[in-house]
Order: structure tokens, then C-alpha cells, then sequence
């Protein structure tokens, strides 16, 4: 973001903090008569401060900061059901705040799951009414996925989990604005020239398992599997790539 827009939005996010202290969720002051949009901004955990308009006049819309400026959709051909249609997942245009993205997708690491099974063995202790003592035994079953090489019952089943990303783009069908989703890609510039639109969490967990003897077991890193799929190209800090589906 520039350092206009930043200077400019600075005091409404001041105020917002400020109000926002006491109980309940506050209004903006806005007197625009006509049917309009309101630019919303809020700072992302990498730093980064991203913006996008919503039919809105909350001071602080779960962390989305109001500002002045808006849209009159008065005379605007796409009208307030486009920007309803955005804001249903919270989506802002990835092209222009990519940064934010990109730091993700270098943020974002392989890692690996670890199988347990194991039966585990409970005593139990029951007095009747005449004070007589039972004892007797229950086993259960417990089953899982851990990130924790070293927990009690690992198999050897291990699985590589690794992001992907996917975005949206608002098509106009018989009359009302939908939104459709990418496929899941490797890199998300792969689709962000045709699906443009993206939320605050635009990734998901694809996995492939693998099974390794006890001995490899504690030594076998994530970086073991690299080649299972592909890789954002993170030298190439640009919004765009060679590689684009089109789907």
C-alpha cells in the first residue's frame, strides 16, 4: 500500500481502537445519501495492509477498519451485489496486494504427520454396597495423526502435508453475480490472472503418505519428499507467472 492511502486510513484505525475499547460495536458517521460501498482496510499478521470495499458502517468490521472513501453505486453498472458477492468470503484483489501473498506462500513450509496406533490398558476399581472390591481391566484403542516423530505407538505411515492455493473470480450468471473457485495450484499466481480475488487464508493441506522402517523413522525430514509436488517460485517476488491455468 502507499504511503498516501496509509497516512490517509492511519486515523480512522486510531479511532476505531479507541472506540472499539468500551463494549458493543460502533457506527461511522456517514452522510451519503445514496447506496454505496465503503472502503475497509486491516493490517495482516505479515505487516501488510490490505483494502477492499463492502456494503458496511461499522468503525470495525471484525478487524476490518471503515474509512471515508467509498463508491456511489448510484449510477454503477455493477451495482452492490458484486461487492455482496466479494464480501460473502471476505475477498480483496490479490494482483494488487500481492506482497501479502507472496510473504504467505514463502511463510508457508511442508511438514510431516506421523501414524500412532496403540492399545492402551485402564484398571478400574468398583466397591459394592457391602464393601466388597472388584478389580477389572478395559483397553481402548488410540489412533491418530501426529506431528510428533517420537509419539508413543508411530507405525512407520507417515504422510508429507503441503499447501496449495486456490482464488475466486465474480461471474455474472442470469443476473446475479456468483463466485466461482480456481483449482488448487502449487503457486497461486498459476491462476491469479483469471481468478483475481482472494481471502485472508487462501490455502489448503493436500498430503501424501509414504512408510518408512522404525530406523528411519526419527531422522526423515519433510525435505525427503520435496520432489512429491511443486513449489512456489519465490524467487520471482512478480504477480504473475509463465504457467497460468486458465480453469
Amino acid at each position: 500500500m502507499n504511503s498516501k492511502l496509509l497516512n490517509k486510513i492511519l486515523p480512522y484505525m486510531i479511532m476505531s481502537s479507541l472506540l472499539l475499547s468500551g463494549c458493543g460495536r460502533e457506527k461511522a458517521e456517514c452522510f451519503e445519501p445514496n447506496e454505496h460501498v465503503h472502503l475497509y482496510t486491516k493490517e495482516m499478521n505479515d505487516g501488510t495492509i490490505v483494502s477492499r470495499y463492502q456494503d458496511c458502517e461499522y468503525l470495525n468490521d471484525h478487524d476490518w477498519i471503515w474509512n471515508e472513501d467509498h463508491i456511489n453505486l448510484t449510477h454503477n453498472e455493477i451495482g452492490k451485489a458484486y461487492y455482496d458477492a466479494l464480501d460473502s468470503k471476505t475477498l480483496f484483489d490479490g494482483v494488487e496486494y500481492f506482497d501479502y501473498l507472496y510473504n504467505k506462500m514463502a511463510n508457508d513450509h511442508d511438514y510431516l504427520e506421523y501414524y500412532y496406533k496403540y492399545t492402551e490398558e485402564t484398571t478400574h476399581t468398583v466397591t459394592d454396597k457391602d464393601g466388597n472390591e472388584t478389580t477389572y481391566t478395559t483397553e481402548e484403542t488410540r489412533q491418530g495423526w501426529s506431528t510428533d516423530k517420537t509419539h508413543r505407538g508411530n507405525t512407520g505411515e507417515i504422510r508429507l502435508c503441503h499447501h496449495q492455493y486456490y482464488a475466486y473470480k465474480p461471474l455474472l450468471i442470469n443476473g446475479k453475480w456468483k463466485l466461482f473457485k480456481s483449482d488448487n495450484v502449487d503457486d497461486v499466481r498459476e491462476v491469479l490472472e483469471y481468478y483475481p480475488f482472494v481471502g485472508e487464508d487462501f490455502s489448503t493441506i493436500v498430503t501424501k503418505t509414504h512408510f518408512v522402517s522404525p530406523f528411519q523413522l526419527r531422522t526423515v525430514e519433510a525435505i525427503d519428499f520435496y520432489d512429491d509436488f511443486g513449489h512456489p517460485d519465490l524467487e520471482n517476488k512478480e504477480s504473475s507467472v509463465k504457467n497460468k491455468r486458465t480453469r
